[in-house]
């Protein structure tokens, strides 16, 4: 939730880097939280979730049992 000064995308990312779901949204006032779909398919391992806006990169690693 929040600002956002520019559109952004969330993506997620297998343990190659090779995208799985992406969401992108425009820039403006962000009412509800962002979710991806479902994730029930996901095999357990190591994910990435990453955010970009702009120049902006934020990622971290997520692991699924």
């Amino acid at each position: 939730r929040g600002i956002l000064a520019q559109g952004a995308f969330l993506q997620l990312l297998d343990h190659q880097g090779m995208p799985i779901q992406t969401v992108s949204f425009p820039g403006g006032k962000v009412d509800a939280p962002i979710r991806f779909g479902n994730l029930n398919s996901l095999r357990p391992g190591l994910y990435t979730v990453r955010l970009v806006s702009g120049d902006t990169v934020v990622a971290k690693r997520i692991l699924k049992g």
